[in-house]
């Protein structure tokens, strides 16, 4: 028995693992994004008239020093962030606890101040959670994506061109979807 399996249940134990597989392939991706970094703006200059190309070309050229110096910099950062950040993912928090309600909403708020992942890779944490708890036939009729009101998240896209806009919405979609998932399944 571990540690962890001491304050919790081996299903909750292995939910936190699973929780922690998911921030190291996240990390991962982080880093890759810093080393090769695609501009936001990207999306919106190439749909843009080639008279404003030219002008926001003229002065991309122009501030290349500059924006490859940042590069640099949050790559050395990134590069040294990477060891310790990697580390604390294979660590048990003093303060994690078992839920008190037994269902995913419950693992939610536990784990809550412990998960820092990107919202496609916890819609991903989530699906497996569902697994481990309920099983694998719960995952196959109650998958996270089933819940996400897809319309209403495409006319967003449309409206906003952000990424962080996206991901506001995205991150209140999945926060509907986990409520209503667990009102589905009820406690495990």
């Amino acid at each position: 028995m571990t540690a962890l399996e001491r304050r919790m249940t081996k299903e909750e134990a292995e939910c936190f693992r699973a929780m922690r597989r998911w921030q190291r392939r996240a990390l991962f991706r982080q880093y890759w994004r810093a080393l090769l970094p695609r501009p936001r703006w990207w999306r919106r200059f190439t749909t843009s008239p080639p008279v404003t190309q030219c002008v926001f070309s003229l002065l991309l050229i122009a501030a290349s020093p500059l924006l490859l110096m940042l590069w640099v910099i949050n790559a050395l950062y990134q590069t040294l962030m990477l060891p310790g950040r990697y580390l604390s993912t294979w660590l048990t928090p003093r303060s994690l606890r078992a839920p008190g309600e037994r269902n995913l909403k419950g693992l939610h708020y536990q784990f809550s101040t412990h998960i820092s992942l990107p919202p496609s890779f916890y819609l991903q944490c989530c699906n497996e959670w569902i697994a481990i708890l309920y099983g694998e036939d719960a995952l196959h009729s109650h998958r996270l994506e089933r819940y996400l009101d897809q319309t209403y998240i495409q006319q967003r896209q449309v409206a906003y061109d952000f990424d962080a806009n996206e991901k506001a919405i995205f991150v209140a979609q999945i926060s509907h979807a986990r409520e209503n998932v667990s009102r589905a399944l009820g406690n495990y």
